[in-house]
């Protein structure tokens, strides 16, 4: 028992010795939390701000602000009233508080398998599942890729299904000129410290009909506000985060999240909104939905102000991977949705397909987080089997891109990411 815990450490510190270690978490060098000035301001005024701001960036007035995305698409689900038997067709690759949220309302999640070319939701694999009981479809856009949303529209269209776009890891990115999160009849925005916008947390919804955003807005007269001493622990974690970010050690936060895990049993309140992540949505220290924390729209206003800074940065750095990677072994692992002209992709994580993948992400350890790539199996973020979510190993697209993808950070300086490049890609002789 002894040598388990001991095992258990020693992993957790392992980073804490290594520089390089990334556990990707988006930028947040753009923001200076001061906590005189944010105790100063109305703090209803923040939200507010930050709501006008967001959407002179996605150019949708009709919007609500939420402390994540997936309450935003809870209360979507409530909007709409969607209810026991009813099914929602969603991508196999997703988090599991999403299909948490579909549960909760009664409705039943149905798995789309994902498409090879964009890494997010097909239309072909959303056609086999739609039935007389599908109420909704989800069209997911990952990695900062948008997915083939024209032609699910088109298919939605048809139907007569109502369309929600997940664009919890995609922001502005175009298809034929066009922002991804217009096509649908509503969309939802992820502020994750993981994601496009780092607030630490929260989300936004957007409804394109003006009736159902007034009836989305009546309902959310009725939704609850995260407590002030949660929201005390939140606001430590960020700038804790942020310090590590900006000092290059976020190594560190191993450690941190080590200490935090036995605190939590013994009954200290965690600064995260994970306690849903499972299957369980009772006995949670905070309301669902809840609505956007001011101190999130604090830091999402300093980072719209330098939103294009950001988005410079991540295209400085994908462009050096598809630069180099080129010249490599690796270089047909690219997907090759990154050279099409239909797209202009504002890239989130990069991302390579390798059957060989054990072997790269066996080195790459040493400098990023390896549990925190995205969709290494069908739905994520949870401790549970994929089938305890009514999933029935019915993707296998979904399945075998996730034994073989991995996703390399953006929100790094080109220092750190040559040496990456250099250490790591470079050097793995892969085919």
């Amino acid at each position: 028992m002894l040598s388990y815990y001991l095992k258990i450490i020693l992993e957790a510190t392992r980073p804490f010795f290594n520089v390089k270690y990334n556990p990707f978490l988006s930028s947040s060098q753009f923001v200076k939390f001061d906590m005189n000035e944010y105790n100063s301001l109305d703090l209803n005024n923040l939200v507010s701000k930050f709501e006008d701001m967001f959407i002179n960036l996605i150019g949708n007035q009709n919007i609500l602000s939420f402390a994540s995305a997936r309450m935003g698409f809870f209360h979507l689900l409530k909007v709409l009233d969607i209810k026991k038997g009813d099914e929602i067709i969603i991508c196999s690759g997703t988090c599991s508080v999403m299909i948490n949220s579909i549960i909760r309302s009664g409705a039943k999640p149905i798995y789309s398998d994902i498409d090879s070319y964009t890494l997010g939701s097909s239309e072909i694999e959303i056609s086999k599942k739609i039935s007389n009981k599908t109420r909704m479809i989800i069209a997911q856009h990952n990695f900062g890729i948008p997915c083939q949303i024209e032609e699910i529209q088109r298919l939605c269209n048809m139907h007569e299904i109502f369309l929600l776009e997940d664009c919890a890891l995609t922001l502005q990115s175009k298809v034929n000129r066009i922002s991804v999160g217009s096509f649908g009849d509503a969309a939802i925005y992820s502020l994750d410290h993981t994601k496009p916008l780092n607030c630490f947390t929260g989300g936004v919804l957007s409804i394109k009909d003006n009736f159902l955003f007034s009836r989305a807005k009546r309902l959310y007269l009725d939704v609850g506000n995260i407590s002030r001493i949660k929201q005390s622990k939140m606001i430590k974690r960020f700038i804790r985060e942020d310090m590590l970010f900006k000092s290059k050690k976020l190594n560190r936060l191993k450690i941190f999240d080590l200490i935090l895990t036995i605190k939590r049993k013994l009954g200290y309140i965690s600064p995260f909104l994970d306690e849903n992540s499972d299957l369980k949505t009772n006995q949670i220290s905070y309301p669902y939905p809840a609505k956007l924390p001011p101190f999130s729209a604090y830091i999402g206003i300093m980072q719209l102000d330098n939103w294009e800074k950001t988005v410079l940065l991540r295209k400085q750095n994908f462009n050096l991977l598809i630069k180099e990677l080129n010249k490599s072994t690796l270089k047909s692992s690219i997907p090759k949705v990154y050279f099409d002209k239909k797209f202009n992709i504002i890239p989130l994580r990069f991302v390579i397909w390798n059957e060989n993948s054990k072997i790269l992400k066996d080195k790459l350890g040493q400098f990023i987080d390896i549990e925190g790539i995205w969709f290494q199996k069908p739905i994520i973020s949870s401790k549970l089997s994929s089938n305890f979510f009514g999933y029935k190993n019915d993707c296998p697209v979904s399945e075998k891109i996730g034994h073989n993808i991995i996703n390399i950070p953006l929100d790094i300086s080109q220092n750190q990411l040559k040496i990456l490049i250099e250490n790591i890609l470079i050097k793995t002789n892969l085919k």
